[in-house]
């Protein structure tokens, strides 16, 4: 695989400036044109032969084979063998001369689109054909085989077998796809040889260190500096920041449905470990986290590339490989209150706005500890520190209540993970994330209690199902617009509460508009 690798890179075509090189009628000066000459094996000019000009990120079923976009191109050749070709987009293109017999394939790097580029000469050779075999999983009947960059591809048996009878000699990409699967089912470099029938053997299946870059369709540099709160810094190298992707810098139908085709390089094209925190193709929001490796300043750069059908979901398990544990907790929790503080407002740190406590029961026979002072108390039961505790009658019909104000108004909790909190005490609570707005509801879970502290990890698919009892609205309804964070306690005779920390937030998703 390496040494087929390292013969792809070799098959690019250095670049030469060209002036007043005569080519097909015009003249290569010092407008954004490329040419090349196409020849036969003698040395002599090759007319009249057919020239396709393909981007490399190109596969048959990603466009009709005629012009449709300034990257397509169908040429002839003149007498002289001579292609000239204007206004090209910079990039990598894969070329195809083709004969009935005869053809040639290479690739060249479009860089310089300020003046005009000649390649070297294409040589004709007599084609050649490949045949190898794709693993088809269980269910799937057959694949399709396709080149980067070229039109051709073919659809394989139900054994996964399949056969190119003609073929330009030379080392191209190619890959399998399944229409009902969204990764692709293989992908690898094969080595076409002129009078030879290649068996490629099983393809291998596609991996994340094998992917080239050129083969994602669109790309777009984004600012690492801008994606750094005032309260990160001075930010720790290296360290994980988020980008936040939404209709006004993004176009979500460019993309796979799930975004698992979103690649994140660094200045010098060393991919960068990303998570997809949401990625939401309906809604058109997506939240990134992107581990930045080097020392950010106002020059430090990150190039984002998407539009690649059938990509590998590459994950996100070295995210936060060697990042400190108190760096980790600053970036990716958030802590709603630990009762060290004495006071009826959370802990929310700075920049966010204080926000306080408030509590009431359900009816005025309902007795509830009457001040915040009081309700702080020593945790007990083996747990150091302090604690809220509420004492209160034993009744299954009424509820009391204890909440807060998440931010100044509706806040996006979209990428939270899990809230975490300690808890005990006698009978019920139900914990609710509510929008108090206008047309609002709740999302919420009902657990029981016990008399040691018991520690509580919820998630959002743990809450409930929506119902519409008591507002019940369901996550997905109220994930983009929380309110507040509540807690109903009942049955029993007290409820004691500590250390509600949420993962998955930060400082900024209680700061920024939704």
């Amino acid at each position: 695989m390496k040494q087929i690798f390292m013969a792809c890179l070799g098959v690019l075509l250095l670049l030469n400036s060209c002036t007043k090189q005569q080519s097909a009628g015009n003249t290569v000066e010092t407008e954004n044109c490329v040419s090349f000459q196409v020849v036969f094996q003698d040395g002599k000019p090759a007319s009249m032969v057919q020239v396709k000009l393909r981007p490399a990120w190109y596969v048959a079923d990603t466009l009709r084979s005629t012009d449709t976009s300034l990257e397509i191109r169908n040429l002839y050749t003149d007498k002289r063998g001579m292609i000239l070709c204007k206004g090209l987009p910079q990039g990598r293109y894969v070329v195809q001369a083709m004969g009935d017999t005869i053809g040639a394939v290479t690739e060249v790097e479009h860089v310089d689109t300020a003046r005009g580029n000649e390649f070297a000469q294409i040589t004709l050779l007599p084609m050649g054909s490949l045949q190898g075999t794709i693993s088809l999983p269980v269910g799937i009947p057959y694949a399709w085989v396709q080149f980067y960059g070229l039109d051709e591809q073919v659809k394989t048996d139900s054994l996964g077998d399949f056969n190119f009878k003609a073929m330009p000699p030379g080392t191209l990409r190619v890959r399998a796809i399944a229409y009902k699967l969204p990764t692709e089912l293989a992908e690898d470099f094969v080595q076409i040889r002129s009078h030879s029938t290649v068996d490629a053997g099983t393809l291998a299946a596609p991996t994340i260190g094998t992917e080239d870059p050129a083969t994602w369709r669109y790309s777009r540099t984004v600012r690492v500096d801008s994606l750094a709160s005032n309260w990160m810094r001075p930010l720790s190298n290296p360290t994980v920041l988020t980008l936040h992707l939404d209709s006004s810098n993004f176009d979500f139908s460019q993309a796979i449905s799930d975004g698992r085709d979103l690649r994140i390089f660094d200045a010098q094209g060393n991919p960068l470990a990303h998570q997809r925190a949401r990625w939401d193709s309906v809604l058109r929001k997506a939240v990134i986290r992107v581990r930045i490796e080097t020392v950010v300043d106002s020059t430090t750069r990150i190039e984002l590339r998407w539009g690649r059908p059938g990509a590998v979901d590459p994950g996100y398990a070295k995210l936060w490989n060697g990042i400190k544990d108190s760096v980790k907790q600053e970036l990716y929790t958030l802590l709603i209150d630990d009762f060290e503080h004495n006071s009826i407002q959370t802990a929310l740190p700075p920049p966010i706005p204080a926000n306080h406590w408030y509590w009431f029961a359900s009816d005025s026979t309902v007795t509830i500890t009457p001040d915040f002072a009081t309700a702080l108390q020593p945790a007990g039961a083996g747990r150091s520190g302090h604690a809220l505790h509420f004492s209160y009658s034993d009744s299954l019909s009424q509820w009391n209540k204890l909440g807060t104000a998440l931010g100044s108004g509706p806040r996006s909790l979209a990428t939270l993970d899990s809230i975490v909190f300690w808890v005990r005490g006698t009978g019920i609570y139900s914990l609710t994330f509510d929008n108090l707005g206008t047309n609002g509801g709740k999302a919420w879970i009902h657990d029981s209690l016990d008399t040691i502290w018991t520690r509580k990890s919820i998630r959002p698919q743990d809450l409930m199902p929506e119902d519409s009892i008591a507002g019940n609205v369901g996550w997905n309804n109220v994930k983009d617009a929380v309110t507040n964070l509540t807690f109903f306690f009942g049955g029993g005779k007290d409820f004691w509460i500590d250390d509600i920390r949420m993962y998955g937030i930060n400082r900024d998703n209680l700061m920024m508009q939704p």
